[in-house]
């Protein structure tokens, strides 16, 4: 059986790894070289159609796709059109905030997206979180929708997406939870004819107990049947059978048959001797997106004026939240509806950022992903994303020619249509699932929930993340590691095996245990430190590791390493030649003691 032992007793061989051990450098990262080739490769012209997909689309494109396309386009138009004017009424601005952003993100989309099904718009969440920001200042909704868009280019730039990766499924579940909850919180009033409106969970029923005695009976007739009629709908798409097909599309509508209905009866129950009975939308501005420089600087309370730098310091830490959010929900929609396919998540976050700061020239409040509108541009067959370019035309035709519509729109309607979506948005299914699958994956599920209910969503994600966080240090700090004691030549031998590559945050954890372990059992005379699963080490650990062997040799035990890989042996040998010394390489633990027992015979 071959053994290969670094220690030889040969005195030539031994000098011989010394200088090889010693003379060894770690490369410093080729930063230039990196930075050289990220260059040519903008040059190319791969480069140019991954960043233009509709360069591909007019290659491949099909003229069989085009009739799916279009039904497709028409069922999310049919949606994103009273989805628009909702998200805008729940940031409380202006509805051509929200169509605005609908026209730009949907024919942008078809030039820079990727994803076929993907859509990106005005979301509920989005709305909701910058609400407090644009109460006062309706223009801030632009600015939002800029400095959004370069931030993400910038994390795109600079490779940072990953970091949303240590945003896991349980904080994502536990924050669109609170966001569902509020945002329908947020529109009780409105449902039932209700003045005035709240933006956080607490404060919207503290207001609904205060201001009981306004409800309107038509109102909450109209806002609770639209619900029922919605949720109906919704499970139309499980019939099955003939009239399957008329039922999804029927099922796929029911937001604007909702809106719909609650037009005709609002405008045929109006005349001009009677007020409404119910509360409306109110007039919307016709016309096509205006061309403009976003607002680096606005008038507050008539007489104040912030420049760029104090509209900036207003959001503040809420451009991070923001930015998460974004980001977040981009990149959670397309792989939920990728099917197996390749997302190039990158392509879509480009494709995001740009949106945003195009919008934000043509008057558009902040878009993101779509969970509810690609659900159904998949649902309703699209092959492409000139589904999105349908789409875009459809709300620009509506912006056009039936903003004179959009004002008999009741208020109760639409808070029927966000409500019905917010249901259907709660992740308490997920919840019993994380519990069924690891019950601790629960705590900063239930973190986030509660403080982003009691408090508001950014201190939820943020105080979830950090959840999340700690896990993750103490599980590095807490590796698996199997202790066995062994009987090798008469020697008790404690074979000890960390499961993975050791950071520094492991270093007292791993000392703890073997100096407990050979107090508790003194009758072990050798330490067998096992690393083929370490890859790497840092200074801090191996520093533990000689101070460990220095504290057992002084309690006439030793400590050996066996079998770790060149960058943990190589670094010991850089930090004193006694330690590296103390590593092994051989095919099993009985050559490896007895290579050990040899060579403390020859010193004897």
């Amino acid at each position: 059986m071959s053994v290969i032992n670094i220690n030889s007793s040969s005195k030539d061989l031994i000098e011989k790894d010394d200088q090889d051990h010693n003379s060894y450098k770690e490369e410093w990262p080729d930063i230039k070289g990196a930075f050289s080739r990220q260059m040519q490769t903008l040059c190319t012209t791969k480069t140019v159609i991954d960043r233009f997909p509709i360069i591909a689309l007019a290659r491949n494109y099909k003229l069989s796709y085009l009739y799916d396309d279009i039904v497709a386009g028409i069922s999310v138009g049919l949606t994103a059109i009273p989805q628009s004017i909702a998200y805008a009424a729940i940031a409380g601005i202006d509805t051509k905030y929200g169509l605005n952003a609908s026209v730009v993100a949907c024919f942008l989309l078809t030039i820079f997206g990727s994803g076929v099904e993907l859509c990106i718009g005005p979301t509920a969440i989005m709305s909701l979180m910058i609400q407090k920001y644009v109460a006062e200042i309706p223009e801030f909704a632009v600015f939002i929708a800029f400095i959004l868009g370069i931030i993400v280019l910038v994390l795109v730039a600079l490779n940072l997406a990953f970091l949303t990766q240590f945003i896991s499924i349980p904080v994502i579940a536990g924050f669109t939870t609170a966001a569902a909850v509020t945002i329908a919180c947020g529109q009780v009033k409105p449902l039932f004819g209700m003045p005035g409106r709240s933006s956080e969970f607490i404060e919207t029923i503290e207001d609904f107990i205060h201001d009981i005695n306004t409800i309107k009976l038509w109102d909450s007739v109209l806002g609770v049947a639209l619900i029922i009629f919605i949720l109906v709908l919704w499970k139309l798409k499980d019939v099955k059978g003939r009239f399957a097909p008329l039922c999804k599309y029927i099922s796929l509508g029911r937001n604007a048959l909702a809106v719909l209905i609650g037009t005709l009866f609002a405008f045929f129950l109006t005349t001009e001797d009677t007020d409404p009975p119910f509360a409306l939308t109110g007039r919307v501005d016709t016309g096509l997106p205006q061309i403009a420089v976003p607002p680096f600087s606005v008038v507050k309370n008539e007489n104040e004026t912030l420049n760029f730098f104090d509209m900036l310091e207003s959001v503040g830490p809420g451009f991070i939240t923001i930015t998460l959010i974004g980001v977040i929900e981009v990149v959670a929609v397309s792989k939920a509806f990728a099917n197996g396919r390749y997302v190039n998540v990158n392509q879509e976050l480009i494709a995001l950022g740009l949106l945003n700061i195009f919008g934000s020239f043509l008057q558009a409040m902040p878009v993101t992903g779509l969970f509810s509108r690609t659900a159904i541009n998949k649902a309703s067959g699209c092959r492409t994303t000139l589904s999105s370019a349908i789409t875009g035309v459809m709300v620009l035709i509506a912006v056009t020619f039936l903003t004179e519509a959009f004002r008999f729109i009741p208020k109760a309607a639409l808070a029927a249509v966000l409500i019905a979506a917010m249901i259907l948005m709660v992740e308490f299914k997920e919840a019993y699932h994380i519990w069924k699958t690891k019950r601790v994956d629960v705590i900063p599920f239930v973190v986030t929930l509660v403080v982003c209910l009691t408090f508001s969503l950014e201190y939820g994600i943020l105080i979830g993340v950090g959840v999340n966080l700690m896990f993750i240090i103490y599980a590095s700090s807490r590796p698996q590691v199997r202790v066995n004691e062994l009987i090798i030549d008469g020697k008790v031998v404690l074979h000890v095996e960390p499961d993975r590559s050791l950071p520094f945050s492991a270093a007292e954890y791993l000392k703890l245990k073997i100096t407990k372990k050979t107090i508790d059992s003194p009758d072990i005379n050798i330490v067998v430190l096992d690393g083929r699963y370490v890859k790497t080490i840092d200074v801090t650990l191996a520093e533990n590791l000689q101070t460990c062997r220095k504290d057992l040799n002084i309690n006439k035990k030793s400590l050996v390493f066996w079998n770790w890989g060149r960058q943990p042996t190589n670094l010991a040998w850089r930090l004193d030649n006694k330690f590296g010394k103390c590593f092994y390489q051989s095919e099993t633990i009985e050559d490896l003691i007895a290579m050990i027992s040899a060579e403390n015979d020859k010193v004897k």
